[in-house]
């Protein structure tokens, strides 16, 4: 913290530059602990194995719930999908202590959260249209199946983007 001292003036950015000797802590040893600190903070960003499948049967089952489930259960199996991934995310944030999300993104991590979006969204479309056009449930399986390897992968390839924006600088984190 900067500390004005009575009598004398504060200390001016451009006079904290040109003189840090007087700090004791030099310009080059701060970005290296931060780069230190960045570098820490994403190699506590590693998703336990059952993150991502389990984030895939949450999405599975408002799939199910769209395509195939009696209308009055619909929001039934939304609730419960929701639940899940609530859960997950917390249980997350309590394992590793951080939290990145699509608003935090980067600019290697964002794209991929966004095509992660439409994943979801398309993939309840086509839910939806199965409904409608009462197409058969093996079907709808196939689709969840498709959803669930789709979230893994794309799920694998946001936490490697994460873990290179985080250590860019280019990622906010959250901190519990």
């Amino acid at each position: 913290p900067i500390t004005c001292r009575p009598g004398k003036p504060c200390p001016r950015l451009s006079d904290m530059e040109s003189n840090s000797s007087d700090a004791g802590y030099s310009a080059p040893a701060a970005l290296r602990d931060a780069a230190a600190t960045r570098d820490a903070a994403a190699t506590r960003l590693v998703t336990p194995w059952w993150y991502h499948p389990t984030l895939g049967v949450a999405i599975a089952l408002i799939l199910v719930g769209v395509a195939i489930a009696p209308t009055t259960q619909i929001v039934l199996w939304a609730v419960a999908s929701m639940l899940i991934s609530v859960s997950l995310s917390t249980l997350y944030r309590r394992i590793t202590g951080i939290w990145v999300g699509p608003a935090q993104a980067g600019p290697r991590s964002r794209p991929v959260w966004i095509a992660f979006g439409f994943l979801v969204v398309a993939a309840i479309g086509a839910a939806a249209a199965i409904r409608f056009t009462d197409g058969p449930p093996w079907l709808t399986v196939l689709l969840a199946l498709a959803t669930v390897l789709a979230t893994v992968i794309l799920g694998r390839w946001v936490d490697a983007a994460l873990r290179a924006d985080i250590r860019a600088g280019d990622a906010t984190l959250s901190v519990h």
